[in-house]
């Protein structure tokens, strides 16, 4: 959800932004204009990229400079005609993985492997808002990579996050953190 439009320049203190990125293990990329001067720091610490480009069209020359700094990159299929094939050609630009959410219809990731994966969304949990929905979907995904879990597993969290997140009135479930995320993965998944 944009409230409103980012401006194109904003003052960043380059150093601090740099000291940050040369200490992180990953750099989430926001599709925000300002953001773009960064993309050569990440790119001079060879940095894992992570991106959402949310309601992409196909050939949209406004996203190609976070495409091409991205390692790993979600998406929505709202604006899409064909998913799939677009996940193959973000594929076929030397990415990591590519997760397409669809709402109420889950999600499906393409790996590096070629390997396709649907994960369908959680039913059991009243609709009330959903906004945020995807940024929790990539926060669970997110949450889970950086604890080794597998793909599957990643998919699973961030549909929990998902479903929590448009049960609530706010951008994010109240109640989300570690402990509760995988209490609700071991109902969910594997009980």
């Amino acid at each position: 959800m944009f409230i409103t439009q980012s401006s194109n320049e904003v003052a960043l203190n380059m150093e601090k932004i740099e000291q940050q990125i040369a200490e992180s293990d990953i750099v989430v990329l926001n599709i925000i204009p300002y953001t773009l001067p960064l993309i050569p720091l990440i790119k001079k610490y060879k940095k894992e990229v992570w991106t959402d480009l949310h309601d992409y069209n196909d050939g949209n020359p406004y996203h190609e400079p976070f495409i091409d700094a991205a390692d790993y990159i979600f998406l929505s299929s709202d604006n899409l005609t064909d998913y799939k094939k677009t996940m193959q050609q973000l594929m076929n630009r030397n990415k990591e993985l590519i997760i397409c959410t669809h709402g109420k219809n889950g999600a499906t990731a393409l790996t590096k492997n070629g390997e396709w994966i649907d994960q369908p969304a959680l039913k059991n949990l009243n609709l009330i808002d959903a906004n945020g929905a995807g940024d929790s979907f990539f926060s669970g995904y997110l949450f889970g990579h950086l604890r080794n879990y597998d793909v599957t597993k990643c998919m699973q969290l961030g549909t929990i996050c998902a479903a929590y997140c448009i049960s609530s009135a706010q951008l994010c479930y109240e109640k989300l953190n570690a402990n509760f995320l995988m209490s609700e993965w071991e109902k969910e998944f594997n009980g």
